[in-house]
């Protein structure tokens, strides 16, 4: 089976966030938003960090040698900038998940999308195909977070 719809996700995000975090700097990663919230670098680690979950999912090998869920797993606080992983570590470790996410996508029949995950949840739910699409659209909201942070940067707009 070739999911299109979800491989053109995972592909859209993708581009959204390499777009959105080009020409910015460690510093300007590391800046919470006015009126609170988490910083570009937090989010982007913490996609990363979805990323792996998914890659978990799908039986693919993980990314980042275990430093992510401590430093970007999901209620962690924003580690301070002396142990934040740098913006181009977090965006090499994002691009080598691509291509393992992508040929899963591609390839998988319709079981593999139906094999139940190991830890279901209501968030996750029951099956792999249901993870991937609940993992997927988690991207996809801090993707357009990373866009409006790229704002709060003193950038410009990055999609045309």
């Amino acid at each position: 089976m070739k999911e299109t719809r979800l491989s053109r996700q995972v592909n859209l995000a993708a581009r959204t966030i390499e777009m959105n975090t080009k020409d910015l700097s460690d510093v300007e990663t590391m800046r919470p938003p006015p009126g609170g919230g988490n910083p570009l670098n937090w989010i982007l680690g913490h996609v990363v960090y979805g990323r792996n979950r998914m890659l978990q999912i799908i039986g693919a090998p993980e990314v980042g040698g275990g430093v992510l869920e401590p430093l970007y797993g999901r209620g962690t606080a924003p580690p301070p900038s002396h142990r934040a992983l740098p913006l181009a570590k977090l965006l090499a470790l994002y691009r080598s998940t691509q291509e393992p996410l992508q040929r899963f996508l591609e390839q998988a029949d319709e079981a593999a999308f139906e094999r139940p995950i190991e830890t279901p949840s209501e968030i996750l739910g029951k099956t792999v195909g249901d993870a991937l699409y609940a993992l997927i659209w988690h991207e996809g909201y801090h993707a357009g977070q990373i866009g409006t942070l790229r704002r709060f940067a003193g950038k410009p707009g990055a999609i045309p």
